[in-house]
């Protein structure tokens, strides 16, 4: 016998990372300053590291004056009012994810097979906490939404459809918000 410990695979680091995000993502929203009802928080993150991310909220004001310029800016976290950190420990599965996950681009940067891998976790997380009853938290809007978004907007109506129900997003279709 070795002496270590069992290793811990892949996929369970990425269900106890959906899981640990999932708890702290709402306790980061508390911390978030915003000036009515919140219309959306959205988990703010750079394509080549979607384990890095800053959660970002917008005010059902704040999105109406953005869509009103553009409907991609109303998702746009860089120009919401309010952000903050979410403080994941970089230790054990963590660590053994953002490993993986760099393996993974390695093999083919067209493809960036990890990046998409993180996304599909932040998608998962999202579609969870869409889930959740926010009053809490914070005061929310009728349509209010979570959503991971590349900070280029490049897969913002794919990571939409995988994190909201259909009627949810034909909702915000028809408001013109996509």
């Amino acid at each position: 016998m070795s002496g270590r410990r069992p290793d811990l695979t892949f996929e369970a680091a990425c269900r106890a990372i959906e899981d640990a995000f999932v708890t702290l993502i709402p306790d980061a929203v508390a911390r978030l300053v915003v000036d009515g009802p919140a219309a959306c928080i959205a988990l703010s993150y750079y394509r080549s590291d979607a384990l890095s991310f800053e959660v970002h909220g917008a005010t059902e004001d704040e999105r109406r004056a953005l869509a009103a310029i553009d409907a991609q800016a109303a998702w746009s976290p860089a120009d919401f009012g309010a952000s903050t950190d979410v403080d994941l420990d970089d230790a054990g599965s963590v660590r053994l994810v953002r490993q993986e996950l760099a393996l993974l681009d390695a093999g083919d940067l067209d493809a960036a097979a990890g990046s998409e891998v993180g996304r599909r976790l932040l998608c998962a997380v999202a579609a969870r906490l869409n889930l959740r009853d926010w009053s809490d938290t914070l005061p929310v809007a009728k349509d209010f939404v979570v959503y991971p978004v590349d900070l280029e907007l490049v897969d913002l109506e794919r990571n939409l459809a995988d994190c909201l129900p259909p009627d949810r997003l034909a909702r915000l279709r028809e408001r013109g918000l996509l």
